[in-house]
């Protein structure tokens, strides 16, 4: 990624465990992580006991990939 891009996002989301959202996601076929992703002192500082839902994206990743993400997470989240 160039200057102003990044190819990892954390999230949660509010009300659900993040192992139950990435089996939501999953269940859809997108695959995601979660948990403390081997930062647990950085996830105790942020306030996030439980950890995030992190997905990667790489350059076989399309902006369909994104678009269906960001798509199931809405849905997940209650914001269909």
């Amino acid at each position: 990624p160039g200057p102003g891009r990044i190819g990892v996002v954390s999230f949660t989301v509010a009300g659900l465990h993040p192992h139950e959202v990435a089996h939501t996601l999953s269940e859809q076929e997108i695959m995601v992580r979660s948990g403390h992703h081997c930062c647990m002192p950085l996830m105790d500082h942020l306030g996030l006991p439980e950890g995030t839902v992190r997905a990667s994206l790489h350059v076989y990743s399309s902006e369909g990939d994104v678009d269906r993400l960001v798509e199931a997470v809405q849905g997940v989240a209650g914001g269909d």
